[in-house]
């Protein structure tokens, strides 16, 4: 997946944004899939962001931050770039200069992306690079 994501076809009756199934699963637990977001993303650095969270601080900072990621994409349709990642990061009180060293580290970005390969082939499946 490129860095800057992979634009989103138009949405129509035929081709919702948001699969009802889905949305209609968000509906009871007070999640509202929007599907405003443009583009489908890249997350190798909102991955790395949240496992600098748990690092830096600790697994409910790293909640915390998911939370704010979550929201952000599905409801607010915000691209997870650096730019937007720095924000998110900042709502949650952790240091920005800090969150972009990291996130934007080639090695930082690699582990990331070899940790998550080696989770699919052991055949654990999510929204890693999806």
């Amino acid at each position: 997946m490129p860095l800057e994501g992979v634009a989103k076809p138009p949405e129509s009756p035929a081709a919702p944004r948001v699969n009802p199934n889905v949305k209609a699963a968000g509906e009871e637990v007070s999640i509202n899939f929007t599907g405003k977001c443009e583009r489908y993303p890249n997350t190798v650095a909102s991955h790395a962001l949240l496992e600098f969270a748990r690092q830096q601080h600790d697994c409910e900072k790293q909640n915390q931050v998911q939370e704010l990621l979550f929201k952000a994409y599905f409801t607010d349709g915000i691209y997870p770039d650096v730019k937007n990642l720095l924000n998110i990061a900042a709502s949650a009180g952790l240091d920005k200069a800090a969150v972009k060293k990291y996130i934007t580290d080639e090695q930082v970005l690699l582990s990331v992306e070899t940790k998550s390969r080696e989770w699919k082939q052991k055949g654990v499946k999510g929204a890693y690079f999806n």
